[in-house]
């Protein structure tokens, strides 16, 4: 896992030394991507400067630091990410064209599958995570890539004269005399989502590379755009027949087993992200058949309705794992929540960055990769919201909007701590956690009129977009055309792969791991699961008895007694309500000032104070738009001051 960044110029605007110097300072600011190496290769000539810093996974040997040339001299490569099955691609290269390979990198691998089939081509071949730029000396191109699901990023910005690229958005802002731009489209749908999707940034400026696309640069800095990896080709089709449950179990198994299998290669320590929930504890149990001496991690919370490492410690204990349980440690909170704006570089909603930050810097004091479950909720029906939507549905047309108005604001009445504590009374096994914040999500969905605006709903807020002095985004949900034919909780899955997904669980976990200099990877998600899953898995697979994820379920039973994973989702978040009253009450006072507001130029100060008055209300449930109008102002303060 490592950071790159170059930039590709038109004409050399400055001389030769002090274009390498501006290559260095945009590298150095990844240090934390990469703490092992750092390397540069430049052409004078052809006015290209390539930049690497490695976090040295596989081969940690000199020799297999980057840039790195292929054995013909033709490419140049600059890679992050891991490919896994790298060493299968070797035999094969070995063996087909008798390729004689220098190091046991999966780097040069890369190198020599271009070399022999072409870019495009190679990309097909790779089952890994990584972004990667490629410059070709002959032709005179420079390719930049990012994986299908977009685990690994990759932000570039051009202009008629440069092209400047990186993994980050800090190393782009390193370029001398970079102009940025605050982008009003961008802030839009922060404030409506939490997160910010490709290709859009927070700056007008600054593109982000789409999952599974690759562009090509010529030397007239010319651009190709190329989507090489899509979902909707391997979605089943309506005269597909529907799989044997039992089929579909063996396979799905024998395939995640190889995913989990191929992500325990390391020349370094690996351990497992263990929450205790269905897909963790799958990965561990996988891990544990593979690797006999297997080492899992958990966190735990004071506030017991944000606990789950008890689970944890039950399953690691039953699969017999070397387990360590890391108290969440709250004494540095200000310290973490202050770094958000450098981690990010963008503003980035989602509350679990904090423990996701967190134990990712607990377990790099023992191991350098860990795995973790991320992907099976969306891949196989976990959310909630694909069990509640068709229900409120019904609901709403028999008992009428009236009621469930009054409904409504009963629920919103009462503050969450309320019915948490009522929930209390219920067996353990069936109390839903988090009691009071989902009936807050109840009361919000109960008088939508159709399917779409009960997601909608669900999964973002309108609310911040009214503070706004200009505003035009209000952009509304919709399904793709593509997949009209399908139920509406597939439609919901397919829009959480291709959005929330990318723009929100990939981006906590890559930003959270590498600011820690530790490699996490996924084998839910790994390219082969996701395809095998779209094609062969139907809603009766993924959702069956009011439980999501049927077939993970199915398969973890053959590792444990389901007694210890039967329970309701639990989520890993944090209590942001204690920390905006406790932590960040008077840095709220500051950022809605009319100092701080006159000064941006964005928030009407008056629609500012009735937000602050609605969220002060007995019953509020306005914590999580407090939190995005928070960690906005903060990054503002930190990037645009």
């Amino acid at each position: 896992m490592c950071g790159i960044s170059g930039f590709f110029l038109l004409n050399n605007f400055s001389t030769h030394r002090e274009s390498l110097q501006t290559l260095r300072n945009m590298t150095n600011v990844l240090r934390h991507r990469g703490p092992n190496a750092s390397g540069y290769w430049s052409s004078e000539k052809d006015n290209i400067y390539l930049g690497h810093r490695r976090l040295s996974i596989i081969d940690l040997s000199e020799i297999a630091n980057q840039p790195m040339h292929s054995n013909n001299e033709r490419y140049i490569i600059i890679f992050n990410g891991e490919i896994y099955n790298f060493k299968k691609l070797k035999n094969e290269l070995k063996s087909a064209f008798n390729v004689k390979f220098k190091t046991q990198s999966d780097t040069e691998v890369i190198l020599e599958l271009i070399v022999q089939f072409g870019f495009r081509k190679a990309l097909d071949k790779i089952m890994g995570m990584f972004s990667l730029a490629v410059w070709d000396k002959k032709e005179k191109n420079l390719f930049l890539a990012i994986d299908p699901l977009g685990k690994k990023p990759l932000y570039w910005t051009m202009d008629e004269k440069k092209l400047i690229f990186a993994s980050e958005i800090k190393s782009i802002l390193n370029f001398k005399k970079f102009k940025k731009t605050l982008n009003h489209q961008g802030l839009s749908e922060f404030l409506k989502f939490s997160y910010i999707k490709a290709p859009r940034t927070i700056f007008k400026e600054i593109n982000k590379l789409e999952p599974g696309t690759f562009l090509m640069f010529s030397r007239e800095l010319k651009v190709k755009k190329f989507r090489y990896w899509y979902p909707k080709t391997f979605l089943y089709s309506s005269t597909d027949s529907i799989r044997k449950e039992n089929v579909i179990i063996e396979e799905l198994h024998d395939i995640l087993n190889t995913s989990v299998s191929e992500r325990l290669t390391a020349d370094v320590p690996v351990g497992v992200l263990l929450s205790g929930g269905i897909d963790s504890s799958l990965i561990a149990s996988l891990a544990k058949t593979n690797k006999d001496d297997i080492k899992t991690y958990s966190v735990g919370f004071e506030n017991k309705l944000f606990d789950e490492s008890i689970y944890a410690k039950k399953i690691s204990n039953h699969i017999k794992t070397n387990h360590t349980n890391f108290p969440l440690d709250t004494t540095n909170l200000d310290k973490i929540i202050e770094k958000l704006p450098e981690i990010y570089d963008e503003p980035f909603g989602d509350s679990s960055q904090i423990p996701t930050f967190l134990i990712c810097n607990q377990i790099k004091k023992d191991v350098t990769v860990a795995l973790s479950g991320d992907g099976g909720d969306e891949v196989f029906g976990g959310y909630s919201r694909y069990l509640w939507a068709k229900d409120f549905l019904t609901i709403n047309k028999l008992l009428g909007s009236g009621f469930l108005k009054l409904m409504s604001s009963i629920i919103n009445y009462f503050p969450n701590n309320f019915f948490d504590c009522l929930s209390l009374v219920l067996p353990q096994n069936i109390r839903p956690n988090h009691f009071g914040h989902r009936l807050k999500k109840i009361a919000k969905i109960l008088n939508s009129k159709d399917e779409i605006e009960i997601y909608s709903k669900l999964i973002s807020s309108n609310r911040l977009l009214d503070l706004l002095s200009e505003n035009s985004f209000n952009k509304k949900v919709s399904f793709k055309n593509e997949y009209k034919g399908y139920s509406f909780v597939e439609n919901m899955q397919f829009h959480d792969i291709e959005n929330y997904l990318v723009g929100d669980i990939l981006v906590k976990v890559d930003r959270a791991s590498m600011s820690n200099s530790l490699e996490i990877r996924s084998p839910l998600l790994d390219r082969r699961v996701v395809e095998y899953s779209l094609k062969n898995c139907r809603p009766i697979h993924k959702i069956k008895n009011k439980q999501g994820k049927h077939i993970l379920r199915k398969i973890l039973k053959e590792y444990l007694p389901e007694k210890l994973f039967n329970r309701p989702k639990m989520g890993f978040g944090v209590p942001i309500d204690i920390l905006l009253n406790q932590h960040l009450n008077e840095k709220l006072k500051y950022f809605s000032s009319s100092e701080f507001i006159k000064h941006q130029n964005l928030f009407q100060k008056s629609k500012v104070d009735e937000f602050f008055i609605d969220y002060n209300k007995k019953g509020s449930n306005l914590a999580p738009e407090m939190w995005n109008f928070f960690i906005f102002q903060s990054w503002y303060s930190k990037w645009m001051n």
